[in-house]
């Protein structure tokens, strides 16, 4: 059940108890534009003739859009409009759906889901629409007071219209309540496409602060849909020719698609910037044997000294061929120097069972994998993406993504 905040909040404060939106009519008040009705079984099967039987059952009311000046009957017994133009009214969930679909590719269509940075532009429908900006559709807000039990969009395409004579006093038996005359006007603003905005209150500031009405903007967006990462959309798109597929070249069900979907990883620009540098170290020498020997051999061969010798090379050679025997980073020097730093510790040296101790640590550092690309390349990852400078642009990027 959605939401219905603003609604408990005026009961609670004693106010009116429908919604700002929606004003009560005597049983004696003639029809008019606005007017919300109950579906009668007769409707609904007006509804299912000439649309669908979906949209028939779908519809909870129908909403007047005649002039309310042809519909007074005055002291006949019948109005000036034969006709009574009228729209059904369904839950607003088929107009999120639709909207959505726009923005949908063929993979998310199949699979029914949505990559998060659609959340952006469907907000900014969603407040048009609130607010009945979106002409095509006139948004009603849920009342239990109203009978209106879900947020709900009046369907003004789907517009039909009914005999006066036959069909008035049933309209005028099963109505709810009515719009009040600002938003009655913007009804018939929609309907007859005029160019001229007809003003009513917006949500914000009217009524609610921004805060609530983003809370309840929200809330429909997260309920309308499954909504995956853009990161998981693409990169299963990139993998899917790989999978067995039916005739449209897809995944054979939309749960193997979502289940595909799924298991992507999901790589935001922040994990992508940062694997881009792991692995480009691991490919440059970094701080291993190879790299410091060689920058050892390029300073002796610029060193007009060894360029006197009788064969300088014979003699890098040898220097070399000793280093890469020795090892320069081996685990073994590394043990040497912290077990020599230590034992000249007066502390340390004081600890009981230090001997002990020393051969603990000794066995410790001789299973640890010092100054090689992979352990560089993980300490620079980690300096970088602790960088405040790094971590506010890599949420900037991970923001846009996902809105």
């Amino acid at each position: 059940m959605l939401r219905i905040d603003f609604v408990m909040t005026e009961h609670s404060r004693g106010t009116p108890r429908l919604h700002w939106t929606y004003q009560e009519h005597g049983r004696d008040v003639d029809l008019g534009q606005g007017h919300i009705v109950n579906k009668s079984k007769a409707l609904e099967t007006l509804l299912s003739e000439r649309y669908s039987q979906d949209l028939a059952q779908e519809t909870t009311h129908i909403i007047v859009l005649t002039q309310s000046c042809d519909l007074v009957r005055r002291k006949s017994k019948s109005c000036k409009s034969p006709v009574i133009l009228v729209a059904p009214v369904l839950p607003i969930w088929s107009v999120i759906s639709g909207q959505i679909a726009t923005y949908q590719s063929e993979l998310e269509t199949y699979a029914e889901i949505c990559r998060q940075s659609a959340k952006g532009d469907l907000k900014l429908f969603l407040e048009r629409l609130l607010n009945n900006n979106v002409e095509e559709y006139f948004y009603l807000h849920s009342d239990a007071d109203a009978g209106i039990i879900e947020h709900s969009c009046a369907y003004l395409r789907f517009c039909f219209g009914l005999d006066s004579g036959e069909y008035y006093n049933h309209l005028t038996a099963n109505r709810t309540v009515g719009l009040t005359d600002p938003f009655a006007n913007k009804l018939g603003w929609h309907v007859g496409w005029l160019y001229a905005r007809v003003g009513t209150e917006d949500w914000v500031p009217d009524h609610v602060k921004r805060a609530e009405f983003d809370r309840m903007i929200k809330d429909l967006i997260l309920r309308a849909y499954e909504w995956i990462p853009d990161a998981k959309i693409r990169e299963a798109t990139e993998v899917i020719s790989d999978w067995p597929c039916s005739e449209c070249g897809l995944p054979k069900s939309p749960d193997e698609m979502r289940h595909l979907v799924g298991e992507m990883p999901g790589k935001t620009p922040r994990d992508k910037i940062l694997g881009s540098i792991r692995e480009a170290i691991r490919r440059v020498p970094a701080f291993n044997d190879a790299s410091v020997i060689q920058m050892v051999l390029n300073t002796l061969l610029a060193n007009q000294s060894v360029l006197d010798l009788p064969d300088p090379q014979a003699f890098c050679q040898s220097v070399e061929q000793h280093l890469s025997e020795a090892g320069v980073f081996t685990n073994e020097i590394i043990i040497d120097r912290v077990s020599g730093l230590l034992e000249a510790h007066e502390e340390f040296a004081a600890i009981p069972g230090r001997d002990t101790l020393l051969a603990s640590l000794s066995s410790s550092l001789a299973r640890t994998r010092f100054l090689d690309n992979d352990a560089y390349a993980n300490k620079l990852w980690g300096l970088v993406s602790g960088d405040p400078e790094f971590k506010s642009s890599a949420k900037e990027l991970e923001r846009r993504e996902t809105l």
